[in-house]
């Protein structure tokens, strides 16, 4: 069994890597845009941009040619390889059960939050690494050991604060967690006044910097109850409005659909082994025995009411099954293996069709096409007097993209990016060649959307271009429009 789980890993990081995404998410663009500029300032994960920078210098010193954000990408990939060993490792320490724990190990790998951040330029998988490694220490009795890898998971990301200050409670038949947790507390406390000593800042400022600046979204409303379990369930499996095009538009959509039907065969197929699971749960809510000092239950609780406090991010829920698989792995182990492996191979199928192989090909958000009809519509129509103006949703991911193409030289672009609400913000008597991929009617499925208003309600009408007239009503701005 070690050589199948060593195999199984291999083949799972080379097939990763042949299906690198096509695309990223803005900060991914954003990311690899401030590597590249040397910019490592990032109060919420400090050592991520540091070790990633280091890694493309070191590339450039070889001489070789390479796609910065690829190779970012390639890292995470590798470092999402080493986590799922570590989980191995530690299941293996729990129990033996070696089919079981290949099996649970093989499931987590599929789920889509972790393929979908151990591929991109995000700053989430390395932290979970180290807070595993931690985990898989601690559980070995190397208490300080353990405490010191959570503790550098903190400065990888500060989301795991929560998994740290877990296994700070005090637990029973433990040695006193008071050294350990004076040593970590102070060790973050004098990294974070370092840092902010760099950057000349309020040390006590960085942990809420995100929040402070408005990168984060952290309300409480209807939303949170909405989007929580949404973002759970895609925690595990694909769900986005994407989707449609492959089931509907796509030239290819019969492949999809023969996907989708082979998913729902194999969920079928596992009905009983679902309705016992589900029979387990429902007892497990009638009479919870749950130890309220397990630092699983508590990592699991503070974790999940953060991700509810952001509004159902699901990018703070990553951790989640590792954490769920490690807290119930007792009842689990009651489970048949063939199920745990018949659930493994319907994430797999799924978020390989919708997520991971698609993902690798097809541009869903059309940006590159976007960015080369702008060129063109920009340069054969604007007047010389007129300053260019390209009026989006997307801006932050577009601009982001579009400084990323400047800086490995591939694309300089000529106009300006905006929001619509940024767009009403330019005073009036400024003249503008504007554009925008929106119409005011626009469906689009995404938590953006549906956790976002626009403040701006524009008219906008086909091949219509004007400047911005002072004497024409904020909400009624036209604009020229381009296909999506």
């Amino acid at each position: 069994m070690k050589k199948s789980i060593l195999w199984f890993l291999l083949i799972y990081t080379v097939v990763r890597i042949v299906f690198l995404p096509f695309q990223h998410t803005g900060d991914g663009w954003g990311y690899a845009c401030e590597i590249i500029k040397g910019d490592l300032f990032s109060p919420h994960h400090i050592l991520y941009k540091p070790l990633l920078y280091l890694a493309y210098k070191t590339l450039l010193s070889l001489h070789l040619n390479i796609n910065p954000i690829q190779i970012f990408s390639l890292i995470n990939i590798l470092l999402g390889s080493f986590t799922l060993l570590v989980f191995y490792k530690l299941l293996n320490h729990i129990k033996p059960l070696k089919q079981l724990n290949f099996g649970l190990t093989f499931l987590v790998a599929f789920t889509f939050g972790f393929l979908r951040y151990s591929s991109e330029n995000e700053t989430y998988i390395l932290p979970l690494f180290m807070s595993l490694l931690g985990t898989f220490y601690y559980s070995k009795g190397r208490f300080n050991l353990g405490i010191f890898f959570m503790t550098v998971a903190v400065l990888c990301h500060q989301i795991h604060i929560f998994w740290l200050l877990a296994f700070l409670v005090p637990q029973k038949n433990k040695p006193n967690s008071i050294l350990p947790c004076i040593l970590s507390v102070g060790s973050l406390v004098l990294c974070y006044v370092l840092y902010a000593k760099i950057y000349n800042i309020n040390w006590y400022s960085l942990p809420f910097y995100d929040i402070s600046q408005g990168l984060v979204t952290t309300k409480l409303g209807i939303m949170n109850f909405i989007m929580t379990p949404i973002s759970f369930i895609r925690t595990f499996f694909q769900i986005h409005g994407s989707m449609k095009d492959l089931f509907i538009d796509h030239p290819f959509n019969f492949i999809f659909i023969l996907m989708g039907i082979i998913c729902v065969c194999i969920f079928l197929m596992n009905l009983k082994g679902i309705f016992q699971l589900y029979k387990r749960f429902i007892a497990f809510v009638k009479k919870p025995r749950i130890n309220f000092r397990n630092p699983l239950f508590i990592a699991i609780l503070l974790h999940f009411s953060f991700a509810f406090y952001s509004v159902g991010n699901a990018e703070f829920m990553v951790m989640l099954p590792f954490l769920l698989i490690l807290w119930q792995y007792d009842r689990i182990a009651n489970l048949s293996v063939m199920f745990i492996h018949y659930i493994g191979m319907s994430l797999l199928i799924w978020n390989f069709t919708f997520y991971i192989i698609p993902y690798a090909f097809y541009d869903f958000g059309g940006i590159k096409q976007k960015l080369i009809e702008l060129n063109k519509v920009f340069q054969t129509n604007a007047e010389p007097t007129l300053q260019n103006v390209f009026v989006t949703g997307d801006n932050v991911i577009i601009y982001n993209y579009c400084e990323y193409l400047a800086l490995t030289h591939e694309l300089a672009p000529n106009f300006k990016i905006v929001s619509e609400v940024e767009f009403e913000k330019i005073p009036s008597f400024n003249r503008l060649f504007a554009i925008t991929d929106k119409n005011s009617n626009d469906n689009i499925y995404d938590r953006k959307s549906i956790t976002k208003k626009s403040e701006s309600k524009a008219y906008l009408l086909e091949g219509i271009v004007k400047y911005k007239p002072i004497e024409f009503p904020q909400k009624e701005v036209i604009l020229s429009r381009i296909r999506n």
